[in-house]
């Protein structure tokens, strides 16, 4: 809780596995960094001194694809407020009706992203939703463990970067521990960490 910091300027708290983060009462942050965690949606409109392209915003969710009475579902009106729900600017795949909160997809999906806005000019938060269940951080086999074969996974999918072959929504909420929308070395590098941490 950082309500009691109104003038706090730098806020880094990325890869937390925070489900929830009120920073309306902060409106003197310029630097902010919370990539990573679990959020579904984050007000930003009362931060007007954010330094856009200091700002980290990726977030990882899990939810439930369900069959429909076409194809399949994803209800996200049970992760972000209703008066949130129309802030949803697009999805990776589906349609989504932003007076329901229901993304529809015609075959059974396993992940997918959505875009929101947050309130603040410009700075759109990316969510990855993973549809196989809660994520452990460096698992990236969904094994339910992090061992040396999800290293060598995210290492193939650096690989396959530099062919052009991006990875998908759910491959990002695994391997991203950085929070940064990305798979980078320094993701590699924190998922042996991980590991290491097991080992101890």
């Amino acid at each position: 809780d950082v309500s009691a910091n109104p003038a706090l300027k730098e806020f880094d708290c990325r890869s937390n596995q925070l489900t929830t983060l009120d920073v309306s009462q902060n409106p003197q942050l310029e630097l902010f960094i919370c990539g990573g965690n679990h959020l579904p949606f984050l007000d930003l409109s009362g931060n007007p001194n954010l330094t856009v392209g200091a700002t980290l915003l990726t977030q990882i969710i899990s939810a439930e694809a369900v069959p429909a009475e076409t194809g399949w579902k994803v209800d996200l009106s049970g992760l972000i407020p209703a008066e949130w729900l129309g802030q949803v600017v697009s999805v990776s795949a589906g349609t989504y009706d932003p007076a329901t909160g229901i993304v529809s997809f015609d075959e059974e999906p396993d992940s997918f992203a959505y875009t929101i806005a947050t309130g603040f000019d410009g700075l759109d938060m990316t969510v990855n939703v993973s549809l196989a269940g809660d994520i452990l951080p460096g698992d990236m086999d969904g094994s339910g463990t992090v061992d040396i074969r999800d290293v060598m996974s995210a290492c193939r999918i650096l690989a396959r970067q530099n062919t052009g072959s991006y990875p998908s929504a759910d491959e990002i909420a695994r391997g991203d521990l950085t929070g940064d929308g990305k798979i980078r070395i320094e993701d590699v590098m924190a998922i042996c960490r991980i590991l290491a941490r097991g080992n101890m």
